[in-house]
């Protein structure tokens, strides 16, 4: 058993690689990480999208619940009345916004782009082909 071992090193020791093989293990793990990464960052796009969309209906029901939505109403009904006292208007839709609902919304739709635009820099950097949505 012994000498079998011994036969096997000898063996080992006259083979040589390819040229090319160490090359090839690199891009291959190189490869791996970029759909690692690229699989990693759909999570946070689709969470995004989902926090957009939440942020979109609550912003929609502060809009319509607050009074800024009356008052803004209140511009095309009555836009006389508005260009008359415009400076109590602008003052009055200013107080009447409601920030948290806006803040909300931007700061989804504004995470949303980011993640999009970095999807989208991978896939052209490393030339994958979208096939009926396959990577």
């Amino acid at each position: 058993m012994i000498g079998d071992f011994r036969d096997l090193i000898k063996k080992s020791n006259n083979f040589n690689p390819p040229d090319n093989l160490y090359g090839d293990i690199l891009a291959h793990i190189k490869k791996e990480e970029k759909k690692k990464r690229l699989f990693l960052s759909i999570f946070p796009t689709i969470g995004f999208s989902i926090l957009a969309i939440s942020g979109f209906y609550y912003s929609f029901s502060i809009f319509i619940t607050s009074e800024f939505y009356f008052y803004l109403k209140l511009i095309f009904s009555d836009g006389d009345a508005i260009l008359k006292y415009w400076q109590d208007s602008v003052v009055l839709l200013g107080e009447s916004v409601p920030v948290l609902g806006v803040l909300s919304l931007l700061i989804s739709v504004v995470a949303l782009i980011f993640f999009i635009k970095y999807i989208t820099e991978i896939i052209k950097i490393n030339n994958y082909k979208l096939n009926y949505g396959h990577i």
